[in-house]
C-alpha cells in the first residue's frame, strides 16, 4: 500500500512493541520504531529504536530509555488528553525531540496549534496517519526531498513539510462517531468482571469495523509521488 500511493520510506509504531523486520522491502525504506504508552495514558513515538520500551512508566523515565536505545522521542497527538497537556505540557515538552503535529485522525485546528507550539519550542514536527489498517497509509506523511536515516533524522525532518490528504476527513468523521459509542460502552467494559465479554466486544466489535472501514479505505487512489511531481 505504500508503494502504491507513492511513499518512499514507512515507520512502523505498533502499541508497546518495537519492530524487528526488514528494514528495506520493494523500495519503501522502514524505520523501526514503537508507539509507547506511558503512565499517564498518553502515547510517546519512538523512532529508529533498537531493544524493547517498557511501558507504563512516566514521561521523563521513558523518553531516557528511548534516548539510551538510540531512538528520537516524539509526543504522539499531544491533545488527545488535553488536561494533560495543559496541566504538564510545558515539562514534557522540555523532555522529548518532538510532537506529532501532523496526525492524520487530529482536527486540523488542533493541528495548527501544535505546529505553533513545535516551533516555539524548537521541536521537530513530524507526521502521521495513525494507521491502524492499511488503507489509511498515506494519509498523513512528510514530504522531504531525501531519504530519512538516524544519522540525517533531525536534519531532514526539520526541512520537510507535513502532508495531510484530503481524503481522510470522510474516515475521520465516521470514526469520530465510532469514539463516541466507544466512549458510551467503556463505563460498561470496565465494571463487567467478564474476560470473556471485553475479549468479544475488541475481537468481534472493534475489529470488524475496521476490517470494514478499511475495504473502502483501501480503495481511495492518489499518490504522492504524482503529486509532489516525482520528488
Amino acid at each position: 500500500m505504500a508503494k502504491r500511493r507513492g511513499l518512499d520510506g514507512i515507520a512502523v509504531t505498533d502499541h508497546n512493541k518495537v519492530y524487528k523486520g526488514p528494514m528495506h522491502m520493494e523500495g519503501v525504506d522502514i524505520i523501526p520504531g514503537v508507539e509507547v504508552t506511558v503512565d499517564e495514558g498518553q502515547h510517546l513515538l519512538g523512532y529508529f529504536v533498537e531493544g524493547e520500551v517498557e511501558r507504563g512508566r512516566s514521561f521523563k523515565e521513558t523518553v531516557s530509555d528511548i534516548h539510551r536505545k538510540g531512538g528520537y522521542a516524539v509526543w504522539a497527538h499531544p491533545l488527545r488528553k488535553r488536561d494533560l497537556f495543559e496541566q504538564k505540557g510545558e515539562e514534557i515538552l522540555s523532555l522529548i525531540d518532538g510532537i506529532e503535529s501532523g496526525n492524520a485522525m487530529t482536527d486540523e485546528m488542533d493541528r495548527r496549534k501544535l505546529s505553533y507550539v513545535g516551533e516555539r519550542y524548537g521541536l521537530l514536527q513530524t507526521a502521521g496517519s495513525d494507521a491502524h489498517t492499511e488503507g489509511q497509509i498515506g494519509m498523513a506523511v512528510i514530504a522531504t526531498t531525501e531519504r530519512i536515516s538516524r544519522d540525517n533524522f533531525t536534519e531532514v525532518i526539520k526541512k520537510g513539510s507535513i502532508v495531510v490528504r484530503e481524503e481522510v476527513k470522510g474516515f475521520k468523521e465516521k470514526n469520530d462517531k465510532w469514539r463516541e459509542v466507544m466512549k458510551k460502552c467503556k463505563p460498561f467494559l470496565g465494571a463487567t468482571r467478564s474476560h470473556f465479554l471485553k475479549m468479544v466486544f475488541h475481537r468481534v466489535v472493534v475489529r470488524n469495523y475496521l476490517r470494514i472501514s478499511n475495504i473502502g479505505l483501501k480503495r481511495i487512489n492518489f499518490n504522492h509521488k504524482e503529486d509532489f511531481n516525482g520528488t
